[in-house]
């Protein structure tokens, strides 16, 4: 427990003595980090610091910033835009930084973090030297020459939908002219969604300055961008990462002819599968009953117990004469994405026409596609 004597800048008497006790044995065992070492991951996604109580009353707001600094390490440099205020705060079992938002917000302040350094500001201060840093970036960009690169995509689509709520900054063109986007000034974007989610356009136009501009060529699946120099470095960086060819897998059916004991013992070694000790299946009793009649065709989806044991029973089965494979179809496709497995069977449909003036009748066959699908 600590005891603090604060001087109010706004009275000339020392005002009544505070207690501000700090729980420090209540470290996050996620984060495993001594509590004057977390100063430094203030502004961390996900941080959560130290429990903290505070109990103050017309508190100097510098003086618990120092507390602050002396229990967690922070690095704090008050901006001269700072006045001296009382702060009154009563919070209980709050983690320290979630505190120290809260305290600034109340007294219209903000936080600027610079490395390990807390710069502590009046948030309108912030917000005007963010707007100077903004044109300060546009005008540099303004004056910097513009380049034009060629990127030829490997893999992915470079034109997409785009739609209405898309990003304005830059300009668009694809094949020629036949698709237009006019450019916003200033270059900032604004809340986005693209439509379809097909091609690499509506995610690089996000990245074009105000100058810039991209045209897409259908034919060759390429890109042509110009913009400032290290606009087009970020944009190749980011095609190199998104480029790559989508993954395939194969699909595998088997389409069976089967005994009704052939599909209940299948059925009875799945569930043992799931059930057993160590996912192993239990035993049951797989003799043919030669009165059994045979079932109709059905489709399994292995899905976690693996084709190589479903084939190893179905040929066990066909050995014994429950069970027959009539094809084994496969198919491959792009990862995540549908597909449809189709074997086709064909039988002879015969038609029978009379015949011309009373002779012999005509007797045609046809073949019919049955497909299983």
């Amino acid at each position: 427990m600590n005891s603090l004597q604060i001087t109010s800048g706004y009275a000339r008497k020392t005002l009544i003595a505070f207690l501000i006790t700090a729980m420090l044995t209540l470290a996050v065992p996620a984060q495993k980090v001594a509590p004057q070492q977390q100063g430094r991951l203030y502004g961390d996604a996900g941080f959560l610091g130290e429990p903290i109580n505070l109990n103050v009353v017309n508190a100097d707001i510098r003086d618990i910033l120092n507390y602050i600094t002396e229990q967690y390490g922070v690095n704090f440099v008050i901006d001269k835009s700072v006045k001296s205020v009382p702060v009154t705060v009563n919070v209980s079992d709050v983690p320290w930084n979630i505190a120290l938002d809260s305290i600034l917000r109340s007294q219209e302040l903000g936080v600027q973090v610079n490395g390990t350094i807390l710069r502590v500001a009046d948030s309108k201060a912030l917000a005007t030297e963010g707007e100077l840093y903004r044109a300060q970036m546009n005008n540099q960009l303004d004056g910097s020459p513009l380049y034009t690169e060629f990127i030829r995509l490997n893999y992915a689509r470079a034109s997409g939908s785009i739609g209405r709520g898309a990003s304005t900054s830059g300009k668009t063109t694809v094949d020629g002219g036949n698709k237009t986007g006019g450019g916003s000034p200033g270059g900032s974007n604004t809340s986005s969604s693209t439509t379809g989610g097909e091609g690499l356009l509506p995610i690089i136009k996000r990245r074009l300055s105000r100058r810039g501009a991209i045209e897409v060529d259908g034919r060759s699946n390429s890109l042509i961008i110009t913009d400032v120099r290290q606009n087009i470095d970020a944009i190749k960086q980011l095609v190199a990462i998104l480029d790559q060819p989508e993954p395939q897998v194969e699909i595998e059916a088997r389409i069976v002819v089967a005994t009704r004991n052939f599909s209940r013992a299948l059925g009875a070694e799945l569930s043992a599968s799931l059930t057993g000790p160590n996912g192993s299946g239990g035993t049951f009793d797989t003799a043919f009953n030669g009165n059994a009649r045979p079932n109709s065709l059905f489709g399994l989806t292995t899905g976690i117990f693996g084709t190589a044991r479903i084939d190893l029973f179905i040929t066990a089965g066909e050995q014994k004469g429950q069970a027959k494979i009539i094809a084994s179809p496969r198919v491959t496709t792009l990862n995540n994405r549908k597909a449809k497995i189709e074997s086709k069977t064909q039988i002879p449909i015969t038609t029978v026409q009379p015949g011309d003036a009373g002779g012999d009748p005509i007797i045609t066959t046809t073949y019919v596609d049955v497909p299983l699908k």
